[in-house]
């Protein structure tokens, strides 16, 4: 998975809305820095380091976490090395536990292992609740947090069809993330203030921002195509295809957002086809 907006953090500050209800209630604080903990989401998934093995995968966040990342291996961990979201990712096993701190406050990755699992756990057919309390020299952490959620089920987006593809050209969100691309191969200064979010515009007209520009434009997609546009209220997810910088065949999930009668670019995360 490749994040193409790191360059352009100013265009994703924004979190998004959890797909279900959880809930946490605690705090993170890393090396003095603290992070208030709110949100919880929990499935059943295959153990990253042996698939052969399941685990309950938890994962306590300051911000929501978007969309299927809940079911990504890779998916916490690289939101929290954007700066996405700040956290911690618990893995229960039939013999004991890991976890993970989700920030991009410490450097390199840390793995944490508990055998048998110490913390309080309750675990129904469709819920889990627990609490989580750690204190740990090495990064320098503290994590207090009590939390309860459901315990979600994989659902897969059905494949994009040629009517989906067609009704794609008339949705607004569609057009503006096109036009938005349009403006970072050409440079367009103009459109590309008047796509970001207000509070980040005076970033844009900066002095570092031909800079930003330049480095954006070598990562850029090509041959953008949008397959699938889904609008729901001020939220647009949108399906697509293109091609990475190097040429590889690749497809992506964009999330747009509604802001001031303007369709926003919030997050774009693009895979190899």
């Amino acid at each position: 998975m490749t994040n193409r907006w790191t360059v352009l953090c100013l265009f994703l500050c924004a979190g998004l809305p959890a797909q279900t209800a959880g809930t946490a209630d605690g705090r993170m604080v890393v090396k003095g820095k603290e992070h208030v903990l709110k949100y919880a989401r929990a499935a059943r998934v295959a153990d990253m380091f042996d698939k052969k093995k399941t685990v309950l995968r938890v994962v306590l966040t300051d911000v929501p976490l978007p969309g299927n990342a809940l079911f990504d291996d890779l998916g916490p961990m690289e939101l929290a090395g954007d700066g996405k979201i700040h956290g911690v990712e618990l893995a229960f096993g039939e013999t004991g536990m890991s976890w993970y701190p989700r920030t991009n406050d410490v450097e390199g990755g840390y793995t944490f292992t508990r055998s048998p699992n110490p913390f309080p756990l309750k675990v129904e057919p469709t819920r889990v609740e627990g609490e989580f309390t750690v204190k740990e020299d090495k990064p320098g952490l503290e994590i207090s947090v009590k939390y309860s959620a459901p315990i979600e089920k994989y659902v897969p987006e059905p494949a994009p069809t040629a009517a989906d593809t067609e009704a794609a050209k008339k949705s607004s969100a569609a057009k503006a993330y096109l036009d938005f691309q349009d403006a970072i191969a050409k440079g367009d200064r103009a459109r590309i203030r008047a796509a970001a979010p207000p509070e980040f515009r005076a970033q844009v007209d900066g002095p570092d921002f031909p800079k930003m520009l330049q480095v954006l434009q070598a990562m850029q997609n090509k041959n953008i195509r949008v397959l699938k546009a889904v609008e729901d209220k001020d939220t647009a997810t949108l399906w697509v295809t293109g091609t990475s910088a190097e040429g590889t065949p690749q497809k992506a999930e964009i999330i747009m957002k509604l802001e001031n009668g303007k369709w926003i670019l919030k997050d774009e995360t693009w895979r190899n086809q």
